[in-house]
């Protein structure tokens, strides 16, 4: 893999001309801090927050750190939605002794 990356030409990145997946980086964000050793730091600190580009079969997928033609508060509802009923199942599906996801992670502030 690393002899790979030494004979691609990463002054010509072009969609139909590399087909490899990649990821872009921004470590100037501020949660990052000074870098000394990069990909150390990237492994120490490094989150979602902090991709700016993914490219996928040379397509981007995510510019900006936002992920193309995806909704996200729509999204994040399906997820939401999707995790209730996750937790509803856990008494019945999950737990040896039935109990249910508030009662094995009891929630900071009670309701």
């Amino acid at each position: 893999m690393i002899s790979i990356l030494w004979q691609i030409d990463f002054r010509r990145l072009e969609t139909s001309h590399l087909k490899a997946d990649m990821l872009f980086i921004d470590q100037r964000r501020i949660m990052v801090g000074g870098v000394l050793d990069p990909i150390q730091a990237l492994i120490e600190t490094g989150n979602a927050s902090h991709i700016d580009t993914i490219l996928v079969d040379g397509k981007i997928l995510v510019q900006g750190g936002k992920v193309l033609g995806l909704d996200e508060t729509d999204f994040m509802g399906r997820v939401q939605k999707e995790c209730e009923g996750a937790w509803e199942a856990i008494p019945n599906d999950w737990h040896y002794a039935g109990l249910r996801a508030d009662q094995m992670c009891p929630p900071t502030y009670p309701t």
